[in-house]
């Protein structure tokens, strides 16, 4: 089981797929089947103040920072010390051009500074008040093409005031220069000590919710079944590659996905799947606390489309060998026909199904989540188990089938299931035995044990990847909530 980087599998993860062999695609998506804008990353508010709370987290709480001696001239040198820094909260803002400036307040220890000169070495207290360090982050292409998280401007420490107490007015007598270049010269040291560290944790948090690995261009292959996809971060209005509408920020991907046809699909043209707005407001998540929350929003086009490329590339004709007889309980075949009972020997039950004509995918609500809608028309189920030692088929179902697939998370486990069967003009037989009327309340429980054991199981993504906490219809794109994914040091 090959992994997906983490965008392809958030995607691949909506549907049906989550094995194959993963490969860098050999030539772009055509422009007509690539869905603009089909992917966006959306911070509200509360989650952009998560984002300062992470950065705190991933930056520490406490710090030490070595101050280096200083020459001041004929007074003589100030001598190496250590000064001791507590990292309080964290804020974020977002400038006219998408840029991110993420800051924490420091709070330093009162540190005595010891000038050594000609005479007897004597001491000042250096203090200092309203401090915070600050970083200035774009989300951006780099000259290359490729998206980076990169400094707009070096660190910034701002401050309200800094004293030397000098009590025993040596430090005085250095002179106000010299006094100046003290207070510089630890500033300085904080702000170069502290820095680098506040912009790596600051870089580490933005491409987490942000991820420039988000980009990909894979094409996967798996029992002959293909499927090629690509995403790429477009430009949100003029601010480059995101945008803060006073409620959230959003970036957008633009989504290709496409496949050659499988000889067991129809060919059908792609969807439309044109531009979509998302609405003014996030809407209500779900509960629980959060250090690091985001959403993750799927159009109903590029969900469309990607409907459309799996049964294009083969990937809904499938099958299952392994497991089906415990969903199925040991007298299934007896409660489709006495007759039908009498010839099936208990043992191993094999499953193919045959989607028929292009489907059609869509989001709906469902019980506390979302939920996916297969609608499958022309759909064949064939079930196969031993009949006098032999595996044979035993079992058809021919017809236009809606099947709803969830995707659940248990931390940073994902998952498919099948929640859900109906049926629509649906007809039943058996090559061995004839069949009467069979009853929905028989038929549907064993469409849904059947089509479970092909389609749903767990989901191969990369390793750390966030947790899943939730799932929402609104309109027709699919909105999941995912959780975490920064390491604390």
């Amino acid at each position: 089981m090959s992994r997906w980087p983490p965008l392809a599998a958030a995607v691949v993860a909506l549907t049906l797929v989550s094995c194959g062999q993963v490969e860098p695609l050999a030539t772009p998506i055509p422009a007509d089947r690539v869905s603009p804008a089909g992917a966006r990353v959306v911070l509200s508010n509360a989650h952009l103040q998560g984002v300062a709370a992470a950065v705190r987290l991933r930056f520490g709480k406490t710090h030490e920072v070595s101050v280096a001696p200083l020459e001041v001239g004929e007074a003589g040198s100030v001598a190496a010390t250590t000064i001791g820094v507590a990292v309080g909260p964290g804020s974020v803002g977002i400038d006219a051009d998408g840029g991110l400036q993420i800051a924490v307040a420091l709070t330093v220890t009162p540190q005595p500074l010891v000038l050594q000169g000609a005479g007897a070495a004597c001491s000042a207290t250096w203090a200092a008040s309203g401090l915070s360090l600050g970083v200035d982050l774009r989300f951006a292409r780099d000259p290359l093409g490729t998206v980076t998280v990169h400094l707009a401007a070096p660190p910034s420490l701002q401050l309200d005031a800094a004293t030397l107490e000098d009590d025993g007015g040596c430090f005085a007598a250095a002179g106000a220069t010299a006094t100046a270049a003290i207070l510089a010269h630890v500033r300085e040291a904080v702000r170069g000590g502290l820095g680098p560290k506040l912009t790596d944790a600051a870089r580490d948090v933005v491409a987490t919710v942000l991820p420039p690995g988000w980009e990909f261009a894979l094409q996967t292959t798996s029992a002959g079944a293909t499927l090629h996809g690509d995403a790429r971060y477009q430009p949100v209005g003029a601010s480059g590659l995101v945008a803060h509408n006073g409620a959230y920020l959003q970036a957008a991907l633009d989504v290709g996905l496409d496949a050659p046809r499988h000889a067991c699909a129809v060919d059908a043209a792609p969807p439309s799947a044109g531009p979509w707005l998302l609405p003014a407001q996030v809407p209500l998540e779900p509960a629980g606390a959060s250090v690091l929350r985001r959403s993750v929003v799927l159009g109903g086009g590029a969900l469309a489309r990607l409907g459309w490329a799996l049964h294009r590339g083969g990937w809904l004709c499938r099958g299952a060998s392994t497991g089906l007889e415990a969903r199925l309980g040991p007298d299934w075949a007896t409660k489709i026909a006495p007759s039908l009972g009498a010839l099936v020997q208990p043992g191993s039950v094999s499953a193919r199904f045959w989607p028929g004509g292009a489907p059609t995918l869509r989001v709906l609500d469902g019980d506390g989540a979302a939920d996916l809608e297969w609608v499958l028309p022309d759909a064949l189920v064939e079930v196969a188990a031993p009949v006098d030692g032999v595996e044979l088929a035993v079992l058809r179902v021919a017809g236009s089938l809606r099947m709803r697939v969830r995707l659940r998370g248990v931390g940073d486990a994902w998952s498919l299931e099948t929640s859900a069967v109906e049926l629509e003009s649906v007809g039943v037989d058996s090559p061995l035995v004839p069949l009467g009327t069979v009853s929905p309340t028989v038929l549907l429980p064993l469409l849904r044990a059947v089509l479970g054991g092909i389609f749903d199981g767990p989901l191969a993504l990369p390793p750390g990847s966030p947790a899943l906490v939730g799932t929402r219809r609104v309109g027709d794109a699919l909105w999941m909530w995912i959780d975490g994914g920064v390491q604390q040091p």
